[in-house]
């Protein structure tokens, strides 16, 4: 892979790296490997959300199209980022890494 490559991870389509400037310097903060994100990225680094980010009040949304849906709440009474299974806990196909 070449040092000015953006490169992702299959979990999540997780953005890796994101070098910037004359010295490609990695700008993304996470981990070196897929293994640790899997046990230890509660802060969600790097993860494309998916569905809807931030939190839904109550694990519910009131209206939308004229019905209600419950959602699991993952984050005391609200839903999180998709809740426990959200996009960024998927393990995705296609390219590792893009080049410009």
């Amino acid at each position: 892979m070449s040092s000015s490559a953006i490169s992702f991870l299959p979990l999540g389509a997780l953005l890796q790296t994101l070098p910037i400037g004359s010295k490609n310097t990695n700008i993304v903060l996470g981990f070196p490997a897929q293994a640790d994100y899997e046990k230890h990225n509660d802060p969600h680094f790097g993860l494309n959300i998916g569905r809807y980010a931030n939190r839904i009040a109550n694990g519910k949304i009131e209206t939308l199209n004229g019905k209600s849906y419950s959602l699991e709440q993952n984050n005391a009474t609200n839903t999180l980022h998709g809740g426990s299974k959200g996009w960024g806990r998927v393990i995705w196909d296609g390219e590792s890494f893009l080049r410009s």
